[in-house]
């Protein structure tokens, strides 16, 4: 990172755009690639007998591309040494998911269908 964090400005910008760019080009069509295909994943994979959890696999393909997203943006945060602009984001995911899932608690039956959706704002 020391060595990174030497080189210009404009040379590390141009290094974190590039790796972003690669990046999000792979993770964009594996979200939507894992979401679409899900059904067919789940009988592949485990067994037609999990079509059921197709919901929970398509907002775990939504929460791992935004994850991933994050990660990316938190290790450019680190790279320049500039971590104090994350702290806010991630309080506000903790406490978006905190409230979610004590919302989703109070719904009647208590469904599993809205937790990931709580999981996955969390990203944002």
């Amino acid at each position: 990172m020391r060595r990174f964090r030497k080189r210009g400005q404009s040379l590390r910008a141009r290094a974190w755009q590039v790796l972003s760019l690669h990046s999000l080009s792979v993770y964009i069509p594996t979200m939507i690639f894992v979401a679409v295909g899900a059904q067919f994943l789940l009988r592949i994979l485990v067994s037609s007998h999990f079509e059921d959890s197709l919901t929970v696999v398509a907002w775990g393909a939504a929460i791992e591309f935004f994850r991933m997203t994050t990660n990316l943006i938190y290790a450019v945060s680190q790279s320049e040494m500039k971590t104090r602009a994350t702290i806010f984001p991630y309080g506000l995911g903790a406490g978006v998911v905190v409230l979610g899932l004590w919302l989703v608690s109070q719904i009647e039956p208590v469904t599993a269908t809205y937790v990931p959706g709580f999981w996955s704002w969390r990203g944002f």
